[in-house]
């Protein structure tokens, strides 16, 4: 079969699927803050960034399955918090890491004309990379690993235009990283449906 006719044939099947799988994919990103809620909640400690994007199938009317993508900066563990270590008893300086992380949630959804609100959960991996210390500290920065985690939280969208909705999002990531760690991302972002 000549080359053409190949792309052809090819062109006309994806042309077919696209149809059918109209309104069941999701493609979007958030834009957010974080705060480590693993000893308590403050409004005023939300600092950092976490960039997340993700890619949904809606398995069932309102049930979707969703791979996110992100990477958040957050404060370490012992982060600003009087410590003893080799040398004594010491005050902690900020002290930050990187995290990515993939994760893999169902979310069901309750849809109402152009607002979606829904409630997800799943599960994730989390790769920590310390930023440097200043000299003397390093042993109170968190350790480089990768750890095992769940994540779980709260949408909202509301449509802009026919497939494009601007939303929010509150996700709770919970991992052991040396010590059991809980962060709080809130975010807000686009998702497009197709």
């Amino acid at each position: 079969m000549p080359t053409r006719m190949r792309f052809g044939f090819f062109a006309a099947a994806l042309l077919c699927a696209s149809g059918a799988v109209a309104q069941t994919w999701e493609v979007g990103g958030t834009v957010g803050l974080v705060d480590d809620v693993s000893r308590r909640f403050s409004v005023d400690q939300f600092h950092s960034r976490d960039l997340a994007g993700w890619v949904g199938y809606e398995i069932e009317p309102s049930v979707e399955v969703r791979e996110t993508f992100g990477s958040m900066r957050i404060g370490a563990f012992n982060s600003e918090r009087t410590v003893t270590g080799s040398a004594g008893t010491v005050a902690v300086p900020r002290l930050t890491s990187l995290v990515d992380y993939a994760t893999l949630d169902v979310s069901y959804d309750v849809v109402e004309g152009d607002i979606r609100t829904g409630i997800f959960g799943g599960i994730g991996g989390y790769k920590i990379r310390p930023d440097a210390a200043p000299a003397g500290f390093e042993e109170f920065r968190d350790p480089s690993e990768t750890a095992f985690g769940w994540d779980a939280g709260v949408d909202g969208s509301v449509k802009i235009v026919s497939k494009l909705s601007a939303l929010v999002r509150l996700t709770v990531h919970g991992f052991t990283s040396g010590d059991r760690r809980m962060i709080l991302a809130a975010g807000a972002g686009l998702a497009y449906r197709f």
